[in-house]
């Protein structure tokens, strides 16, 4: 089991032993542990004398930068509750957390400058920050309905980067890209304090696909965090990119096709792993390790971590290699869902926490997801799985991105229906579907699209190409 300390205590190691070490680079400017230590002080102390109290929420809505690092860790230093706004959101999605969460200080990229300019007194007297008190209100996916804000204690998000850091293949000497947004809980926990906790050199900055790709070969990258979205623009970057120290690709925040992670490693010459988490979980539970363990899987669960298949019904084990609902639970699992005990309740039962994915494990111990419970459709009274069906129209040349989705006969009976983007035509397709799918899972509309519409977590939105068959 991992001790427990505050979060902003992680970095506090490094400066006995490597206090002059880069520990992060955004536009073009680098600081070391020392300096980030330092500027994340100078951003508690100046909350501090702003009267922001122990426990008091105070929203951040900045891009990825060294700003949001040292304002996210300053408010965890400061004892107060961080709320990480997207900066995308738009401002009724702003003020709307806001109530929700009770901030009423929104760090912003401005706030947080005039923030670093406020006088302090010469002695700053710290609040003591225990293990158990809330660290983060982040926003689950919120694919379904209203997003839920999740209660993630100190003890949470330190257990799951240090677990995550054990398991995941970056060494101290590492530079590691940071482009997922660090709003999200993936990027904060996985692509930012793990790599952190190593003591490694993490290299930050918003996504956009020509800078990604350069910045590899710019900054000698050695690990690189991706959602499936982004493995096509790895899988066929252009000849001039490089990839000189690249060993390792961990994908998470929504299933990756095997095709999808073979055609990286071949244009990359990197490992790919696939991981797998939740915000509930902050995020991560799972991880691909084992050599014996096939492309599509999660892997086994981290450190302290235990899981289980169960009937979704009726939450009965299920004897090994069945399909049913992956349960987990561990030290990083969430509190509990913000002033909404039902929907705790819903999700956190028995000392586990559901996850509404299904999967089933496999003789080596990995995971293998088959979708999600509520996606699943149900084609001549055969229940069908998206992800597979997914994963399968993926091996067609011509199809570059898929969603598959609940769509209706001319009966108006449920019936899975494809949005495509490429350029397989729909014959092409009908075809492929006869050869490589079962009758019942055989798309009966193929739709094409520009682009798959995915959540910041990189979840497809089901929902939303529902609708475009209305």
């Amino acid at each position: 089991m991992f001790s427990s300390v505050a979060v902003h205590d992680l970095l506090l190691a490094h400066l006995d032993t490597t206090p002059d070490a880069p520990a992060l680079t955004s536009r073009d400017v680098t600081v070391s542990y020392q300096e980030l230590v330092a500027q994340c002080d100078a951003t508690a102390a100046g909350l501090i004398a702003r009267g922001v109290r122990p426990g008091q929420p105070v929203a951040l809505q900045q891009a990825n930068g060294i700003g949001f690092v040292t304002s996210f860790l300053g408010v965890l230093r400061a004892g107060a509750v961080a709320v990480p706004i997207p900066v995308y959101a738009t401002a009724r999605d702003r003020a709307e957390l806001l109530h929700r969460t009770g901030a009423k200080l929104c760090l912003d990229e401005e706030a947080a400058e005039q923030l670093r300019r406020t006088a302090v007194p010469a002695v700053i007297t710290w609040p003591s920050v225990d293990e158990s008190q809330l660290a983060v209100l982040p926003q689950s996916s919120g694919t379904t309905g209203v997003p839920k804000i999740v209660e993630l204690t100190h003890a949470n998000i330190v257990a799951n980067s240090r677990q995550f850091a054990a398991a995941v293949p970056i060494a101290a000497a590492d530079t590691v890209l940071s482009t997922l947004p660090l709003s999200h809980i993936y990027g904060l926990t996985a692509t930012l304090l793990a790599p952190l906790t190593r003591g490694a050199h993490v290299v930050t900055q918003p996504f956009e696909a020509t800078s990604f790709l350069a910045a590899h070969a710019r900054h000698g990258i050695g690990v690189t965090f991706i959602a499936p979205p982004i493995a096509p623009l790895l899988a066929h970057a252009p000849d001039s990119v490089t990839f000189p120290q690249l060993h390792h690709i961990i994908s998470g925040a929504a299933a990756l096709p095997a095709a999808s992670g073979h055609a990286v490693e071949a244009r990359t010459g990197a490992a790919v792993l696939q991981g797998y988490g939740m915000t509930e979980a902050s995020p991560v539970t799972h991880l691909r390790r084992l050599s014996s363990s096939p492309m599509e899987s999660i892997g086994t669960p981290l450190n302290d971590t235990e899981h289980a298949i169960v009937d979704p019904d009726s939450g009965v084990p299920l004897p090994a290699g069945a399909v049913g609902e992956l349960v987990v639970r561990g030290p990083q699992v969430m509190r509990g869902y913000h002033l909404d005990p039902q929907a705790t309740g819903e999700v956190l039962r028995g000392g586990w926490l559901h996850t509404g994915d299904l999967a089933r494990i496999l003789p080596d111990g990995s995971v293998v997801l088959a979708g999600r419970i509520k996606d699943i459709i149900t084609s001549h009274g055969v229940q069908v799985s998206p992800t597979k069906v997914e994963h399968r129209l993926l091996e067609h040349p011509g199809v570059v991105d898929v969603a598959v989705f609940r769509g209706r006969t001319t009966r108006g009976e449920e019936a899975p229906a494809a949005a495509i983007v490429g350029t397989a035509t729909t014959a092409e397709l009908t075809r492929f579907a006869r050869e490589h799918l079962n009758p019942y899972e055989r798309p009966r509309i193929f739709l094409p699209v520009d682009a798959i519409p995915r959540s910041a977590a990189g979840k497809i939105l089901r929902r939303e190409l529902e609708g475009l068959l209305d």
